[in-house]
Formats: structure tokens, C-alpha cells, sequence
């Protein structure tokens, strides 16, 4: 604990809308990454359903979420903090859900709750789920970490928000075999031009017409990747330090001339054209 952090990232072989069977095999997983002394185990967007039309069925309130107990408990008796992805409905009027990354504490405790901005409309996600509109960082230990959750990862803006505060980013994620270069690629991009670790858990398997091979990742502050994991499902560790991000911003102090203020004006304008 401390300055280093060993992130266990959760490469599961997910069964459509299978939440009991896909519980085992995330009990199978903590077992494993209690065993090999995990700080943080992430687990791929969607954890207990895979990507999932059927909101009214498999969605939950946070605050009555079997989901978020499970873990909970989970986390609290390894003493493990978490991450894993679920179908969250806004408010009890809602028609459509949201797809939320959920942060937990080594207590069980909620650190962090992110609703994915980015719905991926060329799949149609859209229909079904209604975009976040905030963004959600936590500290755990000596890391400040912001989750994001798949399609994101195509959207450099949200990244760069409080970017200097943060050591770590999170995605988790499906995301298909077919596109795979830009997934490594959008990785080590967000953690070069952020100057922190970039971790993305994916999934295993097969889901409907779309495959998936994993191929989760850690990426050091400096673009190098640390680990990186098609062989199949399974866990996959990595050790991560505090001092590595100081020392690379240390080295490369770029942050700190970015220009927040006149990209704002920038945006604004885009958004009164696009009104």
C-alpha cells in the first residue's frame, strides 16, 4: 500500500445477462487477486451482464443494488478496493439506464461513481442508455484516480479534465476484436499526453456477432506499456508507482502550459454554432 499499488485487472469471459454464473466467476477472480496481494481489481464494463438492451430487467437503483452489495462485501473482506461496471437507472421515472463505473474502497466503502458520458451510437447504445454529464475521481492511497468507461477512451477532452491532479485512469470495457490497434493506441495516447497510468480492462469471449480478446492493459506515464494480455481469460497483475508520474511531470513539464481557459472559449463557440 502506499506509494505502490499492484492493479489486478479482471479479463473475464462474461455470459450474456448471466448474473449469477458471471458472480462466480468474479468470486473466482477476487479469490485469485486476494492471493496475489491486488490493491485494485478492475473488472470489464458491464461486469454481471455484458452489454444488455434489456434495461428494466437488469438495471438497478444504486442505493437498492444487489450489484453494488456483492461487491461491497467482497471488497470489504479481502480488504481489496474494486472496480466493475453495472446498468444504473437514474431516477425511478427513467426509461433508459446509464452504464456506470463503480469505485469501492478496501472497506467496501463508495469512493467513486461515473456514469459513462460517451453512449456508442454507431452500436446503438443510445437506444438504450442515456449519457453521464460529470465526471469522478477518488483517492486511494497516494493515487487520485478517474474512471472511464470504454467508448470514452475515443474522447481526449474529458481525459485532460484535472489531469495534473491525477495519477491514474481507468477504463473499463467491451471492446471488439475488430478494433483492437485502436485500442492499444488510444491507451498509450491518453497516458503520454496525461503524463499518468492509463489501466483498461477488457473482456473475453463471444457476445452475439462481436469477439473479444482481451488484451488488457497498463501503460506507464511515459507511453511505455507495462503489460499487456491476449491469451485468454484470466488475471492480469501489474505493479504501478506514485513517483514514476512525479518524476516523468518532473522531467517533461508540459502540464502546465496547457491553456484551460482558451479552450473553454473554443468550446463555447462550438457549441453556440452547433446550437
Amino acid at each position: 500500500m502506499g506509494s505502490r499499488m499492484r492493479l489486478g485487472l479482471a479479463q473475464m469471459d462474461m455470459v450474456h445477462r448471466d448474473k449469477a454464473g458471471n458472480l462466480a466467476a468474479c468470486r473466482q477472480m477476487i479469490g485469485q487477486a486476494a492471493e496475489e496481494k491486488v490493491d485494485l481489481l478492475l473488472f470489464p464494463e458491464l461486469t454481471l451482464t455484458g452489454f444488455s438492451s434489456h434495461i428494466a430487467e437488469d438495471g438497478e437503483a444504486l442505493d437498492h443494488s444487489q450489484t453494488l452489495d456483492f461487491f461491497s462485501r467482497e471488497a470489504a473482506a479481502h480488504h481489496m478496493a474494486m472496480g466493475f461496471g453495472m446498468i444504473v437507472f437514474p431516477s425511478a421515472q427513467a426509461e433508459k439506464g446509464e452504464n456506470h463505473c463503480v469505485l469501492l474502497g478496501r472497506e467496501g466503502q463508495l469512493l467513486a461513481d461515473y456514469a459513462k458520458i460517451h453512449p456508442f451510437s454507431f452500436g446503438a447504445e443510445g437506444r438504450f442508455y442515456t449519457g453521464g454529464t460529470d465526471w469522478a475521481s477518488c483517492q486511494l492511497d497516494d493515487f487520485t484516480i478517474a474512471p472511464f468507461v470504454c467508448y470514452d477512451l475515443r474522447f481526449p477532452e474529458i481525459f485532460r479534465v484535472h489531469c495534473r491532479q491525477v495519477q491514474l485512469m481507468t477504463v473499463i470495457a467491451n471492446w471488439p476484436s475488430t478494433r483492437m490497434e485502436h485500442w492499444y493506441l488510444l491507451l498509450r495516447a491518453r497516458a503520454l499526453e496525461n503524463q499518468c497510468y492509463v489501466a483498461g480492462v477488457n473482456r473475453w469471449g463471444q457476445e452475439g456477432k462481436l469477439s473479444y480478446i482481451g488484451g488488457s492493459t497498463v501503460v506507464a506515464p511515459d507511453g511505455t506499456i507495462l503489460v499487456q494480455d491476449e491469451s485468454g481469460p484470466g488475471l492480469v497483475t501489474c505493479d504501478i508507482e506514485r513517483e514514476t508520474v512525479d518524476k516523468t511531470r518532473k522531467a517533461l513539464p508540459f502540464l502546465p502550459d496547457r491553456q484551460p481557459e482558451i479552450y473553454a472559449h473554443l468550446f463555447a463557440q462550438e457549441a453556440d454554432e452547433q446550437a
